[in-house]
């Protein structure tokens, strides 16, 4: 594998993906955040600041996904409709 590209929320699972990530390809290792109005800021706040102390390159791309009435109309518990909207990143 040439390098990575990992969804980063900054939660411990992907904090973990990326330091494996980072022990294998070094600084050939992105984390990417959707930032959105269902993010909270805080949460955006700490994927930036685990990203920094792991030393990977973070992007943060904005997404829009509340403008999606199949989006806003899907229950909290079925993730497929955020999945879908999020692999057209």
């Amino acid at each position: 594998m040439k390098s990575v590209l990992a969804a980063f929320s900054g939660s411990v699972d992907s904090r973990l993906l990326l330091k494996v990530a980072v022990g294998v390809l070094g600084d050939r290792v992105m984390g990417v955040t959707a930032e959105s109005d269902s993010l909270p800021e805080s949460e955006l706040e700490l994927a930036a600041s685990a990203g920094a102390a792991l030393g990977v390159r973070h992007l943060v791309v904005r997404t829009d996904e509340m403008s999606d009435a199949d989006f806003t109309a899907t229950p909290p518990t079925d993730a497929i409709t955020a999945r879908r909207h999020f692999s057209d990143l």
